[in-house]
């Protein structure tokens, strides 16, 4: 009991028939309101059709049935691509887009192992974004807190609508919807790579190469394997790994050396090495197990290359909808487009001329016109603005929970890299500072170079690598300085920094008209190649899970069959109760209580939650609701 939680598998055709009028619609707004090439429009038509579904859905989610706001999402997306193909010069569809054939086949490819890949695993968070794609298909959109339905749930659920939507149109049941949908996500997002590495390099192989450091960037740990002992023994003093078991408080130096098995992760260990503590361990190889964060990938891409096939007037409301669900998908990545693009907007305001040009200026509004629907439409940033206008006193236990952002930053001092696997590693500490060293990888030699090929093309049509490079600096020393209550999580900005060096370094070494020294550009070849080195091991790792079927974890047989029966059945203000927190929210799609506040960062049980679990009766299960 995988894939259906109904009897009838041809259920599953209502999804893709509405899955087919967004990408037609979406198809239309790529060729009417948008300057693409013809290998771009329908491929780029998908992710615009996509996005603006999902993001439809949210807001009329809120007052429709919800089958009746996934359909009609879909006619909603078909009908504005024919409004924006009534005015429009060009033939309604030009049916040579579909030529592009060999990128079609490359996806459904991907999409084949991505798909087997997953199925085979159950890491990455799965209990929450399974709970979630199960309430809200059942009808909770936007969603409540999944513990507690008195509160509206301070999360970045963009993408798990994605999922719903095949749950309740399609018939899937919520692992096999994930599973689909990352793959999917996953898929595309490489389609996309291969797109904006054609745009920009200009060259087919560019395109490949785009792709090729996209799946499998990841960490440089593994080169501190080649150090001689003695240094290895003094860093071994300084730096103990605090995550994950086995190798908690081993040494660094032994810890390299251990193989682990990762909880539902592949059925072969792998090396500690290589799974990196900033900078994960590939977009193929472990990011793929991460839907949100494949999905706010996908979504900067596409409005990357909505920037450059800008088309004026006609393209600055899709702008701003791309704008807005990347908020509800990744309110990291939203502030981040913030802190780059609004510097150099400012920056650039003084040379109108090229202000204008090159679309800066709608660009730039765009993103602004989309920040109030950013703090209204739902989500981790709407919660956060709804508790600071509420005016929740800054010592209360509830915005200690859910506005972290206010209260939950410190500076930090010393000045300190920070590594999900080895915590933070001191500045001023020599054997730290090396581990950080090789952590981050050669390229952090390479930014001096780099920012400078990024600035300079601030005044072109190439602008957007200015307005990444600021991001990248933004993230990368933010987190040096200041501290999160939950630093593991701020790791994850680091990392995007970092990656976005790597990203640029890869268009900036096939730029023929650079004129770095011979010795940088070697240089620049070097570390593009000991950057994919560990993602490449971590694929060949994750493709072993082809070889394995599971479920979801602590979900088996007999809870997928009980969910096929009861699954929307209960009254929709019914609550449900599971020692497990998250078991009973997947199957029946109906909420807990089983804590307090707004999100799952700072989890505080209900008053009597150990007593329901310890000691359940009938009356105390009513009593509490």
């Amino acid at each position: 009991m995988y894939w259906l939680r109904t009897v009838n598998p041809y259920e599953f055709l209502i999804w893709l028939s509405v899955t087919t009028l967004w990408t037609i619609g979406g198809w239309l707004i790529a060729t009417h309101a948008f300057d693409f090439f013809k290998r771009e429009r329908l491929l780029v038509g998908f992710g615009l059709g996509l996005t603006g579904f999902l993001w439809i859905t949210n807001v009329i989610g809120r007052w429709l049935p919800t089958s009746a706001a996934f359909v009609g999402s879909g006619i909603a997306i078909l009908l504005i691509g024919l409004a924006f193909a009534w005015r429009g010069k060009r033939p309604v569809l030009d049916i040579g887009d579909l030529g592009e054939w060999k990128l079609l086949l490359f996806g459904a490819i991907l999409l084949f192992v991505i798909l087997r890949i997953q199925r085979g695993v159950t890491i990455m968070d799965d209990g929450n974004n399974l709970a979630l794609i199960s309430t809200m298909a059942a009808g909770d959109i936007p969603p409540h807190y999944l513990f507690n339905p008195d509160a509206n749930f301070l999360y970045h659920y963009g993408f798990q609508l994605f999922g719903a939507s095949m749950m309740r149109l399609g018939g899937l049941l919520p692992w096999s919807a994930y599973d689909l949908s990352k793959a999917i996500a996953s898929a595309y997002s490489f389609i996309l790579a291969y797109l904006v590495g054609r745009r920009f390099i200009k060259h087919s192989l560019g395109g490949i190469s785009a792709v090729f450091f996209s799946a499998f960037i990841a960490s440089t740990l593994y080169l501190m394997l080649l150090l001689p002992s003695g240094i290895m023994s003094y860093v071994d003093q300084h730096v103990i790994v605090d995550n994950p078991d086995p190798v908690n408080g081993m040494p660094l130096s032994e810890a390299l050396g251990t193989s682990l098995s990762l909880r539902g992760g592949p059925p072969i260990q792998i090396g500690f090495a290589y799974l990196g503590g900033i900078m994960g361990s590939s977009k193929l190889g472990y990011g793929i197990f991460g839907g949100p964060g494949i999905f706010s990938g996908l979504v900067t891409q596409l409005i990357i290359l909505g920037i450059l096939g800008f088309r004026r007037k006609r393209s600055f409301i899709p702008l701003i909808v791309l704008f807005a669900f990347l908020g509800l998908t990744s309110e990291t990545s939203y502030v981040l487009y913030c802190l780059g693009l609004i510097p150099l907007g400012i920056i650039t305001w003084r040379n109108r001329e090229v202000f204008r040009e090159h679309n800066l200026d709608l660009t730039l509004l765009a993103l602004l016109v989309s920040l109030p629907i950013v703090m209204i439409q739902g989500g981790t940033l709407t919660e956060v603005t709804h508790q600071l206008i509420t005016g929740i006193s800054a010592d209360s236990s509830l915005i200690r929970e859910s506005l972290s952002g206010a209260t939950g930053f410190s500076i930090r001092w010393p000045p300190a890299i920070i590594s999900t696997r080895l915590g933070e590693l001191h500045l001023h500490s020599p054997p730290e500072l090396l581990t950080a060293l090789f952590e981050i990888g050669p390229v952090l030699f390479l930014t001096p170079w780099i920012t400078a090929w990024a600035w300079r093309r601030r005044q072109s049509k190439e602008w957007i690598f200015s307005a990444l490079m600021i991001s990248s600096w933004v993230t990368f020393l933010l987190p040096i300085f200041f501290q999160y209550y939950k630093d593991r999580d701020f790791v994850r900005v680091l990392g995007s920094g970092i990656s976005l060096w790597v990203s640029i370094l890869t268009f900036a070494i096939w730029d023929t008209k650079n004129r770095w020294p011979v010795i940088v550009q070697q240089l620049g070849i070097i570390t593009l190649a000991v950057s994919v080195f560990g993602g490449i091991y971590m694929t060949g790792v994750a493709l072993t899970s082809t070889s394995q079927s599971v479920i979801a974890d602590g979900i088996t047989g007999l809870d997928s069959r009980i969910s096929t029966v009861i699954w929307d059945e209960l009254p929709e203000d019914a609550l449900v109760f599971d020692a497990e927190r998250y078991r009973a929210v997947i199957l029946t799609g109906r909420l807990t209580r089983a804590a307090t506040g707004n999100t799952s960062l700072i989890f505080t049980p209900h008053e009597h939650r150990e007593e329901l679990i310890n000691t359940p009766t009938i009356r105390l299960l009513r009593d509490t609701g």
